[in-house]
């Protein structure tokens, strides 16, 4: 499988480590995130691709990961940033599980209601 180079992200910021980029970013230097997406790109879609068995779904939580990491920013406690990545990505599919699963229910009790009320009439 052929892959682009990453000219954009070589250099002295991927010899920091991920505490040191996060630290830049929340600092205003954007360019410290991408480095950190890259990072952890193959292995954090890797493992959303396995839990949401779509690709669709992949790339929708894969950029909702990183949005929560850019709000949660603030709140990392500076110990182990990837088992914090992996908490909030394991913790987005949790709520996304609830939600569909909610959904569905919802869906599955209309059909049963719509059966219950032609089976009366």
């Amino acid at each position: 499988m052929y892959e682009q180079p990453r000219e954009k992200h070589c250099g002295p910021s991927m010899d920091k480590t991920d505490e040191e980029l996060l630290e830049a970013y929340l600092k205003g230097q954007s360019e410290a995130l991408a480095v950190l997406v890259e990072r952890y790109r193959r292995m954090l879609y890797g493992f959303i691709l396995d839990m949401t068995g779509a690709r669709e779904d992949a790339d929708e939580v894969f950029q909702e990961v990183w949005l929560r990491v850019m709000r949660k920013a603030r709140l990392y406690r500076k110990r182990n940033f990837r088992g914090w990545l992996m908490r909030l990505t394991h913790n987005l599919l949790i709520d996304r599980a609830r939600t569909r699963r909610s959904t569905v229910s919802l869906d599955a009790m209309d059909q049963e209601l719509h059966t219950f009320a032609s089976a009366r009439q």
